[in-house]
């Protein structure tokens, strides 16, 4: 069989975001968090938000799943996690449950990197080999942590 192979001209998207994302069942009060989160994923895939280029799920362990996201730039990133339904979902998350972990890793074609995590039961990503951080005052941002890296 012969292999086929491929690469991709990024060259029409200079301001590429790529977005890792992840859920983790701590215990089963973190399963009504992932059922709330599952509606809303459908949702994106069905009806990508604008700058949204391709979404993707993946599973990393059995109660652990994720998703990779590729955005047009970081203003379309923003608006979306700063509009409905993902700003519901921010707040419903951290107020409601504490049985779940999540996280998120960015990355950035024009340079920078950053992480946040929240309620992981292990260090994961960069957090398993970079220096822990609060993601207070400069730090509280996705856009100011990517300033920073």
């Amino acid at each position: 069989m012969q292999q086929r192979r491929a690469s991709v001209d990024l060259s029409a998207y200079p301001d590429l975001v790529v977005i890792y994302l992840g859920f983790h069942v701590n215990s089963l009060r973190g399963i009504r968090g992932l059922m709330r989160l599952g509606q809303g994923l459908n949702r994106i895939a069905r009806d990508f938000p604008e700058g949204l280029l391709a979404h993707e799920q993946m599973i990393y362990g059995l109660r652990h799943i994720g998703m990779r996201q590729y955005w047009r730039d970081l203003d379309s990133l923003e608006r979306f996690t700063r509009s409905e339904p993902h700003k519901t979902w921010w707040r419903d998350f951290l107020a409601k449950d504490a049985g779940a972990g999540f996280w998120h890793e960015t990355y950035r074609r024009q340079g920078g990197m950053e992480a946040v995590y929240v309620n992981m039961p292990r260090p994961i990503g960069f957090g398993a080999f970079a220096a822990a951080r609060a993601p207070t005052g400069p730090f509280m941002s996705a856009r100011e942590r990517l300033a920073a890296g």
